[in-house]
């Protein structure tokens, strides 16, 4: 005898038939089909139960099922305190899905729980199971606690590099900043030295930086540029990058005169 326990899915009232789960029996349709008559017969208890039956209720009871032509139905409804004494051939399936539920603390427990276990098992053995589950969930609390702590030290480790690197990229920001400020500083000092000259031609100003050495004045935006000349080439210690020297021009109202010198690369002196 194969036997399954479930709840009501569905009553027409009216019509005195419903549909009822499947809960332990597999390989079969999700519900199964009863009639008000096999009700009355076995649990007259539950007929005004599903008369009245409202859409928030829980109604449920063993059964067997057989199959017809028109699919499986249930042909008797069993009383509960009659299941220990039944030979059921699922038995076994049975019990060992009802202690899968019991031990999945990752879930909530079906309101029929308990009860089903009683029936099956007695109470003692449903007390065993519930004591059996709190175990459980005591041990998954400290787990999660555990790792939760876990994950706040590594959280707290990462907040603290970002500090860190924050601290750090502010500062350098802030550098940066300040470099910029004594640069355009320099600048302006460098051009106003320049326009007191009178110089007319971009080639004086060339002129008038290598004769007074005005890379090692303004060190800030000067440095080493390496120049190529007809095949020669030659660091010039002590000069100005090809944008200062252009933007000077512009200040100074100089147009390019046009030279064969040209400027390979610069490192400023604040990088060597």
């Amino acid at each position: 005898m194969n036997i399954d326990f479930g709840y009501v899915k569905k009553y027409i009232s009216d019509r005195g038939f419903g549909f009822v789960t499947h809960t332990f029996l597999s390989g079969r349709q999700s519900e199964a089909f009863f009639h008000i008559k096999n009700v009355k017969k076995t649990r007259a208890d539950l007929v005004d139960k599903l008369v009245n039956m409202k859409s928030t209720d829980l109604i449920w009871f063993w059964y067997d099922t057989e199959i017809t032509n028109k699919g499986e139905q249930v042909n008797n409804i069993l009383k509960s305190n009659t299941i220990h004494d039944l030979d059921i051939d699922n038995l076994p399936t049975i019990i060992d899905k009802v202690e899968v539920i019991w031990t999945d603390v990752s879930s909530n427990i079906p309101a029929w729980l308990q009860e089903v276990t009683v029936d099956l098992l007695g109470i003692g053995k449903a007390e065993e199971f519930s004591l059996k589950r709190n175990a459980l969930k005591e041990e998954a609390r400290k787990i999660e606690k555990k790792r939760q702590k876990k994950e706040k030290k590594v959280e707290k480790k990462i907040q603290k590099k970002n500090r860190k690197i924050e601290k750090k990229e502010r500062k350098r920001l802030k550098k940066k900043t300040l470099q910029k400020d004594i640069e355009e500083k320099e600048f302006e000092n460098l051009v106003a030295e320049m326009k007191d000259l009178g110089i007319t031609k971009s080639k004086h100003v060339s002129q008038y930086i290598m004769r007074n050495k005005l890379g090692y004045k303004y060190k800030n935006i000067s440095g080493v540029v390496k120049m190529e000349q007809d095949g020669t080439v030659w660091d010039f210690k002590g000069g100005f990058p090809s944008t200062i020297y252009a933007r000077l021009c512009r200040e100074l109202g100089l147009g390019n005169q046009g030279t064969r010198t040209k400027v390979l690369s610069f490192k400023a002196f604040k990088d060597l």
